[in-house]
């Protein structure tokens, strides 16, 4: 696999890993590729993280199932389960001071609870 490249952060990385999906859309329009050939003429790092991320992603398409799936559980984000829907939302309790001070109240619809002192 190709090294990480020199001067490259996780800031550059993330840039060069967002370039590379949005140039992967069918549906992406010419500007993208002008915009990316603007980013990549910014910095000399710049192509050589978007090269590294190329790269990374042409590797990680080689692999079978079972290894894509090893990847996923091992690195994905996993989601927190929801509790059931059925249960009520909690009720807000009242403005209290909202005759007084209109901008106290939460704007939304609901109210704030009054303040304690």
């Amino acid at each position: 696999m190709a090294h990480t490249p020199p001067h490259a952060d996780e800031q550059l990385l993330l840039a060069a890993a967002d370039w590379w999906t949005r140039l992967r859309d069918p549906h992406g329009a010419e500007a993208t590729m002008d915009q990316w050939l603007d980013w990549t003429a910014q910095d000399e790092r710049h192509l050589a993280a978007f090269e590294y991320v190329s790269a990374l992603g042409e590797r990680l398409g080689t692999l079978d199932a079972a290894a894509r799936r090893r990847l996923l559980d091992e690195f994905a984000p996993a989601v927190a389960p929801r509790g059931p829907s059925w249960l009520p939302l909690p009720r807000r309790r009242p403005c209290w001071r909202w005759r007084s001070a209109p901008a106290s109240c939460c704007g939304d619809g609901s109210q704030a609870a009054p303040a304690r002192r």
